[in-house]
């Protein structure tokens, strides 16, 4: 008896803990996470999670690249809201954006403007793709990476199943149509 009521206070407990910490169960499996409030640091998991996206300055037409992580870094941290990915070191005034939607255009920083090039969308609930809504659906265009090395640009290339197209980004899932 004494185990099973210390049992049933440890429940209540956790879940007095999860309540007041502001976490809620989502309604059913398939429900949308909500965007972080704050700012994240999105990695690689095709470098295993040892490298970011980066800025090496905040001026714009600058590309993201790959960098060590660091979460202390200014240059690493990236705000999103609805879609839309934003610089907090630029004073959340700069936005990742492409100039075109071919395979091989560098993501870069451009002020933020509520253009389409600015939207972002992501497949996955934790490690997937982050791809260009304005690209549309012929082919769709992810976020990728030539290779896993320092200083590596991110750029645009048609999706599919490959790790140097996985990140850990987190921000509400948009399926793709």
């Amino acid at each position: 008896m004494k185990s099973s009521l210390k049992r049933a206070l440890s429940l209540l407990g956790l879940v007095v803990v999860a309540l007041g910490s502001g976490l809620t169960a989502p309604a059913s499996a398939s429900a949308k996470l909500a965007p972080l409030a704050g700012p994240n640091i999105f990695k690689s998991a095709g470098s295993g999670f040892s490298q970011c996206m980066d800025l090496g300055s905040y001026a714009t037409y600058t590309q993201v690249t790959l960098y060590p992580c660091n979460m202390y870094a200014s240059s690493q941290k990236i705000y999103e809201s609805g879609g839309v990915l934003t610089s907090v070191g630029s004073g959340y005034t700069k936005c990742f954006d492409v100039g075109s939607y071919v395979a091989n255009t560098p993501v870069t920083l451009y002020p933020c403007n509520g253009s389409i090039s600015q939207k972002w969308g992501k497949r996955g609930i934790y490690n997937d793709q982050i791809y260009s809504i304005g690209a549309g659906a012929s082919p769709w265009m992810c976020m990728d990476l030539g290779s896993y090395a320092t200083y590596t640009p991110v750029k645009l290339y048609p999706c599919s199943n490959v790790e140097s197209q996985s990140w850990s980004a987190p921000f509400e899932p948009t399926p793709l149509a």
